[in-house]
């Protein structure tokens, strides 16, 4: 998820695909819609995969997944992240997905849906994620991490 703020200046690195200064939430929810690791702070120009591969999750998980995800436990992640023994993805729809892939990735986007609804109550309880007007990128930082645990209350 995106956070817009107000952009530091001369610096476009903020700036995401849609021409805004962002800065980037990663988000781990379960099906309560609970977060369960989150990881803010990336400027908004850097792609998801890359902003996964700099999380602590990421180096925890390459080292000791099954501390955080148990025997059979696994990350659901959309195309934009790497197949990993820790991660499903969607097969790539290249015209040719047999029907178990096919109704694999219908079952993989439905079980997704969860983390964009918890992103969606999140904006919705703390409207002010929706654009911060500090420079301050600390003070920025803080916010969003309190709204994210003050979300799981």
């Amino acid at each position: 998820m995106h956070v817009n703020i107000k952009a530091p200046t001369n610096s476009t690195k903020y700036y995401n695909r849609k021409k805004t200064p962002s800065l980037i939430l990663q988000g781990v929810c379960d099906n309560k819609l609970l977060l369960r690791d989150v990881y803010f702070g990336e400027v908004g120009s850097m792609h998801d995969s890359r902003v996964f591969c700099r999380s602590p999750l990421h180096r925890e998980l390459q080292t000791n997944p099954e501390r955080l995800l148990g025997k059979d436990g696994h990350l659901v992640g959309d195309s934009a992240y790497t197949l990993a023994h820790y991660m499903m993805t969607p097969f790539r729809d290249n015209g040719h997905l047999l029907d178990e892939q096919t109704h694999y990735n219908y079952i993989h986007a439905s079980i997704r849906k969860s983390i964009e609804r918890t992103f969606g109550l999140l904006k919705g309880k703390w409207r002010s994620l929706k654009a911060l007007e500090s420079t301050n990128l600390l003070y920025v930082q803080d916010h969003v991490v309190a709204c994210c645990v003050l979300h799981n209350f």
